[in-house]
């Protein structure tokens, strides 16, 4: 978050909070952001403060309590506590532009279902396919925050690859509610994420019962139809990958239908910490202050 802010043209950071590190200088704990990028301060001093929007990237369940507290005008929560609120703008720009207008809280999509649903909802909107869906994903090791745990080290985490939260994971709901919300289908989800050895990334692919005929260059002309005009969202004749969209805003997706078993095959690609998190919250900050959108998030990926 700090990093893309450091080059917007009309945002700038007034204040960082922090738990343990609240102290501690800000160029100290993220050394890429230099020595002049100011301190941490505890969380009930950053929410406190008089700015105009407030990005919260508390862990689940701790924002709430603390709401009350926050003098921000706006608040853009990026944990998944108000996902399901209807008194939360769902922050999906691409697929809920319209709600952002005016918001004051904005629930940040989870970077699972921003994949999930970019390169799934236009099919449910096309009507072409039906339940269930089968959603297989692939997380970098970013996506589980910095908590110190035992799969996240090095020594558990390098040359190894696990599922996880298969049949139980708290974003399934968020994805049902999506699909059936963008695009009128009301499916069941079937979701498996799996943990891989990078340090960032999200892939997901997605298989759905066509209910229609089509054909490659169709399924990927329904994509094209819904992200002609959208600055982030690219289509691809050829399959995402996670590693050109790293420190990026940008999402990739594509599809094809194989015609053996009936199903549209769909997939994403996008930076859990970009698309998937800091870059969409800033995404979701413009739209409804009336920043141009791209505003502080026209950075391209860094190859190889």
């Amino acid at each position: 978050m700090l990093r893309l802010l450091a080059d917007h043209p009309a945002l700038t950071p007034a204040v960082a909070g922090a738990h343990a590190r609240a102290g501690s200088d800000v160029g100290t704990v993220h050394p890429q952001l230099g020595a002049a990028a100011g301190t941490l301060v505890d969380i009930a001093a950053a929410l406190e403060a008089e700015v105009d929007v407030c990005f919260s990237c508390l862990p689940h369940g701790e924002l709430p309590p603390l709401l009350e507290g926050a003098a921000a005008r706006v608040i853009v929560d990026l944990a998944d506590d108000h996902r399901g609120d209807s008194a939360w703008a769902y922050g999906l720009p691409e697929l809920n532009r319209a709600a952002l207008a005016g918001a004051a809280r904005v629930a940040n999509p989870g970077c699972y279902p921003t994949a999930t649903l970019l390169c799934t909802a236009p099919f449910a909107a096309a009507g072409v396919i039906s339940s269930p869906v089968i959603v297989d994903a692939l997380s970098g090791t970013s996506g589980a925050g910095r908590a110190a745990a035992g799969h996240l080290m090095l020594a558990e985490a390098t040359a190894n690859a696990t599922a996880y939260g298969t049949v139980e994971h708290r974003h399934v709901p968020e994805m049902e509610r999506g699909l059936q919300r963008f695009g009128g289908l009301a499916a069941t989800v079937s979701f498996t994420p799996h943990l891989v050895p990078m340090a960032r990334g999200v892939l997901v692919t997605v298989r759905a019962p066509l209910t229609a005929d089509l054909d490659d260059d169709g399924a990927r002309a329904i994509l094209r139809d819904a992200y002609a005009s959208e600055p982030f969202v690219e289509v691809l004749d050829s399959w995402p990958a996670t590693k050109p969209l790293t420190g990026t805003n940008r999402a990739h997706v594509s599809a094809r239908v194989d015609a053996r078993s009936g199903f549209v095959v769909a997939s994403a690609a996008l930076d859990n910490l970009g698309k998937g998190a800091a870059g969409q919250a800033i995404q979701n900050a413009n739209a409804l202050l009336g920043i141009e959108e791209t505003a502080g998030l026209s950075a391209l990926g860094v190859w190889p």
